[in-house]
């Protein structure tokens, strides 16, 4: 039960980051 929680936790914060990164390499692009 933990460890689903702390894995949906991590991907929460993990997907916008990814996001942002992947539209600035397109922005900069």
């Amino acid at each position: 039960m933990l460890i689903s929680t702390i894995k949906r936790h991590v991907l929460l914060l993990l997907l916008p980051t990814y996001t942002a990164s992947c539209l600035s390499q397109f922005i900069c692009r």
